[in-house]
């Protein structure tokens, strides 16, 4: 329950430092927060109108730029480690998954927001992983080309969930059964945390 009123105060005030900045005041529809089994999760949500990035590349929008570095020094306030990682709709490059795809693209996109969350302040040694799934986890109830499956996931880590990914445990012989662990992983169901999300941003599909 503690864990959980720190994240709601960084919530906040992450919310606060954007309505203070009539520029980022236009990207809070662009933004969701939640409460996952591993943490405090900030969505940063493409659209075509305000795309966060130039279309098929890394290269950092202007705005996300500013938006990122304002969240960053905001970040330092908790001890808990961050994860980032990219997501992409499923338009594909001209050469499908044999060269440069949407697994580089996803990938590189969560490292060009690593860096700026540095350049704005962020403390590298509270950055635990950074990782790109291209198109493999949609946005629940959203067609595979829509534009806000591009998206930067920040997760603010539950220390616990930290010391797994830092340590993994082997699972030893007998201890669970495969049906208990889907069961389990089943179970590990999204809790928002009153967002002030408004309505979300409506776009045509583009990479």
């Amino acid at each position: 329950m503690q864990e959980r009123n720190f994240f709601r105060n960084l919530q906040e005030r992450i919310e606060r430092a954007i309505e203070r900045d009539p520029e980022l005041r236009q990207l809070r529809n662009q933004m969701r927060f939640d409460l996952t089994r591993e943490g405090l999760r900030i969505q940063l949500l493409d659209t075509d109108q305000r795309p966060m990035f130039e279309l098929g590349s890394d290269q950092v929008a202007p705005y996300m730029r500013s938006l990122l570095r304002t969240i960053a020094p905001l970040l330092n306030e908790l001890p808990n480690e961050l994860s980032i990682s990219g997501h992409t709709d499923s338009v594909p490059y001209a050469g499908g998954y044999r060269g440069y795809s949407n697994w580089e693209l996803s990938n590189d996109r969560a490292n060009a927001s690593r860096r700026e969350l540095i350049a704005g302040g962020f403390d590298p040694g509270q950055l635990l992983r950074v990782s790109g799934f291209a198109d493999r986890v949609l946005l629940p109830e959203t067609e595979p080309t829509d534009p806000i499956n591009r998206r930067i996931e920040l997760v603010v880590l539950f220390p616990e969930i930290a010391d797994a990914i830092r340590n993994p445990s082997v699972m030893e012989p007998g201890t669970a059964s495969p049906e208990a662990s889907i069961e389990a992983l089943e179970a590990a169901t999204e809790v928002p945390i009153e967002s002030t999300q408004q309505d979300e941003p409506q776009a045509q599909a583009q990479e």
